[in-house]
């Protein structure tokens, strides 16, 4: 009588059934065998797998040593002479005799322990009767953000109608895009626009200041570099400028511009589906993406009247003018996206008082509230905002005064969190087979701040010989912002150039410059280091607030609060097999039914599976243990084929 190996395992609420053959693989059970013979005791507890009673135990000990069943057409007969069966390779596992031509071949061979078998020579496959399903996912992921740095110069001349430069004091402008808030760029597209630059100078004949208003064209397509994304979101900015006077007649202007683009990376991924084989093992582990699921513009228009200060000179020409946007704060009611905003104006002017010109400034600031429908239920932290406002324009009325008018156009950007189920590993039970694990990068943004830091700065006047100054307009940006993680913060270090434009007690003009450290810290939900693959800080900012204000007659304070957005952007990997295929075997080999196997370090359950392709859940019924549990060094198991 022949007992299947099934037969004897231990389960709940059923004896064994009694041993007297069973198929067993040779070549795992002889260092087994000699292992247990050596080490054994008289508690067959001893060496009991984890959740294994000592009987059990000393029934695996009996399936180690168990004679090879006669009745295996492949097999040795037990009736052999003693010479002939003392010539098989049970004899010794480390030093194997020849056996003659006369000895039949052992009974069973080992599985290998790799799904995908090494083969000297090259492996022929075959189809599988039903090929693979995978469905198609159009995602746009949000990869990340580059910044590049567009550096030119420009020859420029003083209008007729002007008078000679005598000295410089600074240079400031905006900049303007061809095609306004686009909602993206392509990797073949030129990013083109000009800038208005004011040259604030000296004229030769006389005591005040004035200004030349030059347009400067640009267009590059390199911004982009080997970038492997798809589209952009681009935002550009005037990073530095310096003015070298040639003679009172020309000037050349050295320009930086800031090039921050956000990339997009389209993906059509193949997900796997599955097989119409049961006894295909398919191991899968969720990766996160970010999308862009959602993208629109919109536009407001405005018009306010700006008020001259009471007492200041009444407005005659205007000689520049500085407008930018700042979010306020947004937020998601009844299916709409709620933006709130402030247009800051500074319009530096030259009026008439008492018969008298003078050079004089007024600011101001205009509030306005965007309302765009949204089409999907959106995270608010996820969604990024951009505007232009670059149709904006001031005039002076005819009762006046200035008004501004014109339209802030805004590009919002909505973005969302997704799950994937990946396949990181796939085996069959019965066979050996062959695919390729295809791999395609993927981010996903696992946290964003949104926060705000301020920067102060006191200036002596000593070093201008004046006791007294009139502070007439400035300006403020952002020459650079840095990002790291430390206890659970993001911690921030930028520099910021403050410029001021004044007049002595006698009314001569000079420039108050000066580069003010930003340092401060955001607080992070997520532990950065705790993410992984490879994990990127994403940091952007502007200048929400800036003000100056002379504290007594010897110094000047100045001060900045800076909007700060930082995405912290994971990449993995997402994989899919593909060319999924059986391996044809030129050899049979017998299906090893049991095994007992001593965890290694790093083992886990699936690779325990896969080796004998047996699953997890039988291995962990098996053995009475949880398919979630850690294993342990040392650890004994029995495993056996689904």
């Amino acid at each position: 009588m022949t007992v299947s190996p099934y037969d004897n395992l231990p389960v709940k609420g059923r004896e064994p059934k009694p041993l007297e053959y069973v198929e067993v693989p040779m070549e795992d059970l002889v260092e087994t065998s000699a292992s247990m013979a050596d080490n054994a005791s008289p508690d067959a507890s001893a060496n009991a797998p984890a959740g294994i009673s000592a009987e059990t135990s000393a029934k695996a000990s009996d399936i180690a040593t168990a004679e090879i069943p006669a009745n295996d057409p492949g097999s040795i007969s037990a009736e052999a002479p003693a010479q002939e069966y003392a010539q098989a390779p049970l004899k010794s596992a480390k030093e194997p005799e020849k056996l003659s031509q006369k000895t039949p071949q052992p009974a069973f061979e080992p599985a290998k322990p790799e799904a995908r078998r090494e083969i000297s020579s090259p492996a022929k496959t075959e189809p599988l009767p039903k090929p693979a399903q995978y469905t198609k996912l159009s995602l746009k992921n949000r990869y990340g953000k580059r910044d590049f740095t567009l550096s030119f110069e420009e020859t420029l001349l003083v209008p007729d109608t002007m008078a000679d430069i005598s000295e410089i004091l600074f240079a400031e402008g905006k900049v303007n895009l061809s095609q306004g808030c686009k909602l993206s760029y392509e990797k073949g597209d030129s990013l083109s626009g000009d800038i208005t630059l004011y040259t604030v100078y000296k004229p030769e004949s006389k005591s005040n200041i004035d200004i030349i208003k030059s347009t400067i064209p640009f267009r590059t397509d390199k911004c982009w570099g080997d970038s492997s994304c798809d589209s952009f979101k681009a935002a550009v900015r005037l990073k530095n400028i310096d003015c070298e006077l040639l003679n009172e007649r020309k000037f050349i202007a050295k320009v930086e511009l800031s090039i921050c683009f956000t990339e997009i990376l389209k993906h059509e991924l193949k997900v796997f589906k599955g097989v119409e084989d049961p006894d295909f093992v398919v191991s899968q582990t969720p990766v996160s993406v970010t999308n862009l699921s959602f993208e629109k513009e919109e536009s407001t228009e405005i018009s306010q009247e700006i008020n001259v200060k009471e007492g200041s000179p009444l407005p005659q020409r205007i000689l520049k003018e500085d407008i930018r946007v700042v979010e306020n704060h947004k937020q998601i009611t009844s299916g709409k996206l709620v933006i709130n905003g402030t247009i800051h104006s500074s319009i530096l002017y030259k009026g008439e008082l008492e018969g008298e010109t003078k050079v004089c400034c007024v600011s101001n600031k205009t509030d306005f509230t965007q309302f765009i429908p949204l089409t999907e239920n959106a995270d608010v932290d996820l969604i990024s905002t951009y505007f232009s406002c670059d149709d904006l324009k001031v005039t002076i009325a005819e009762n006046d005064k200035f008004m501004l008018e014109g339209h802030v156009r805004t590009l919002i950007c909505v973005y969302e969190n997704r799950e994937l189920q990946m396949v990181s590993d796939i085996y069959h039970k019965g066979r050996d087979i062959s695919f390729v694990m295809e791999e395609q990068p993927l981010s996903f943004a696992g946290d964003v701040i949104c926060g705000e830091i301020s920067a102060r700065e006191t200036v002596s006047l000593e070093a201008f010989n004046t006791d007294s100054v009139t502070l007439l307009c400035g300006s403020c940006h952002i020459l650079g912002l840095k990002g790291s993680s430390e206890k659970g913060r993001i911690s921030i270090e930028g520099l910021l150039h403050a410029k001021i434009l004044a007049e002595d007690m006698s009314g001569s003009p000079f420039v108050i410059s000066r580069k003010i450290p930003l340092r401060g810290s955001l607080e992070s939900q997520k532990a950065i280091d705790s993410l992984e693959g490879e994990t990127s800080i994403d940091m952007s900012g502007c200048v929400r607030d800036f003000w100056f204000d002379e504290i007594n007659g010897h110094q000047i304070e100045i001060n900045a609060g800076v909007s700060i957005n930082v995405w912290i952007v994971n990449t993995l990997s997402f994989k899919t097999p593909e060319n999924l295929c059986f391996v044809q075997q030129e050899t049979t080999s017998k299906r090893i039914p049991l095994a007992l196997y001593v965890v290694s370090q790093g083992d886990t359950l699936w690779d325990i599976a896969k080796k004998y392709k047996s699953d997890c859940k039988t291995i962990a019924e098996l053995n009475d243990i949880s398919p979630d549990s850690a294993l342990m060094e040392g650890m004994k198991l029995l495993v056996m084929r689904s």
